[in-house]
């Protein structure tokens, strides 16, 4: 758990805080405490010498303890109430027991390589649970799973002037999925502004040692 968690909130006129005037400034108000229960786990199987693999899971329920009031006419505070639902209501914004937006509660990262002497293969995936977006959480984004590939090729020793020479292939998002990326997250209710995963790349990497 954490104490006296830290939110601006606008002090814009009229209506509840962050309601869009312009010309209004934020504050930073103390809105209460949250709990954090949560475990991650992690482990690598080795078949061989050649084959790995590598799993790490993570679970993190985070939550508000207390709604807060965000009315432009005062400055704002945890209430220490749990009114429940989704609608502000005079002001209080019902945050207690709502789980903090942007934080999956699931998050999984697998990674199989095969390593053939100069020659690795390796691929990669991630999985992000489904994360809420506004404090209020009548909002959501998906889960969504992405698979990268790396191929890896080690030119071998005394074949050229250098050290070392590897040339890698690096596919981010290899099968080309859609989905929200990243969350930015200002507001109690309603609305998220989110930013789009990236679509399939390609990367082409030298590495040299002299």
């Amino acid at each position: 758990m954490f104490n006296n968690r830290l939110l601006a909130i606008s002090t814009n006129p009229g209506g509840i805080a962050g309601g869009g005037i312009t010309g209004g400034t934020s504050i930073l108000v103390n809105v209460g405490a949250v709990h954090t229960d949560g475990v991650d786990a992690a482990f690598t199987l080795h078949f061989g010498r050649a084959f790995s693999l590598y799993n790490a899971a993570s679970y993190n329920l985070s939550k508000y303890q207390s709604d807060y009031t965000s009315t432009a006419t005062g400055i704002g505070a945890a209430t220490g109430t749990c009114i429940g639902g989704y609608l502000v209501t005079a002001g209080v914004v019902p945050t207690c027991g709502k789980q903090l937006p942007g934080t999956p509660k699931w998050m999984n990262k697998t990674v199989a390589t095969l390593d053939l002497g100069p020659i690795e293969v390796q691929m990669i995936g991630d999985y992000v649970g489904r994360r809420f977006a506004t404090f209020t959480n009548d909002a959501s984004v998906s889960s969504y799973f992405l698979t990268s590939l790396r191929l890896a090729a080690k030119v071998p020793d005394g074949a050229t002037p250098l050290r070392k020479l590897e040339i890698s292939l690096n596919v981010t998002n290899l099968f080309d999925k859609t989905g929200v990326s990243t969350l930015s997250i200002g507001s109690a209710t309603n609305s998220y502004s989110a930013y789009p995963i990236a679509p399939r790349q390609w990367f082409l990497t030298v590495s040299a040692a002299y």
